[in-house]
């Protein structure tokens, strides 16, 4: 989080300054370095931060171009005429290609320039995620509770439920 935003997060009562690392004899306020999930406004903070950085032009952000994204706010891209898109889903990041069928074997499992670059940004900015949990050009998986088939041209509910 910017250290310009602590000023929002601080918390409401006053410390010791010897309690946190500061010279004796007064008194400071603590603040939050990260956005605290249980907060109201969390999701909408994180998504924002999220898009902002995938979106701002590099060295800053990933410079991914705004005409590929679909998002709620305007409705995102006529995706019948995009061979690829994105979407942000707080600190979901979602990228869709359309492969022409030659490709599929050369490219499966590898990564697109676009996720490159949203994964530097994360990592310029210094943003912890999960290699483990990553997907590149897969054919098919499920993801936030939708079973994407690309094989079989098809999105819908995913196959298993926990019970």
């Amino acid at each position: 989080m910017p250290s310009i935003w602590r000023q929002f997060f601080a918390l409401r009562r006053r410390v010791r300054t010897e309690w946190v690392g500061l010279p004796p004899g007064g008194y400071t306020y603590v603040t939050c370095d990260v956005v605290p999930m249980g907060w109201l406004s969390a999701v909408e903070i994180f998504q924002e931060f999220h898009r902002a950085l995938v979106l701002k032009k590099q060295p800053l952000g990933a410079g991914l171009p705004r005409s590929l994204e679909w998002s709620r706010i305007d409705g995102g891209p006529n995706i019948q005429l995009l061979r690829k898109w994105f979407q942000i889903y707080v600190d979901d990041f979602d990228l869709a290609e359309l492969i022409e069928i030659e490709l599929v074997e050369k490219l499966l499992r590898t990564k697109s320039d676009l996720q490159k670059a949203v994964e530097a940004a994360y990592q310029r900015g210094l943003i912890a995620f999960s290699h483990e949990k990553t997907n590149s050009r897969v054919i098919c998986l499920e993801r936030l509770g939708a079973l994407i088939d690309g094989a079989e041209g098809m999105i819908g509910t995913t196959r298993e439920r926990d019970e």
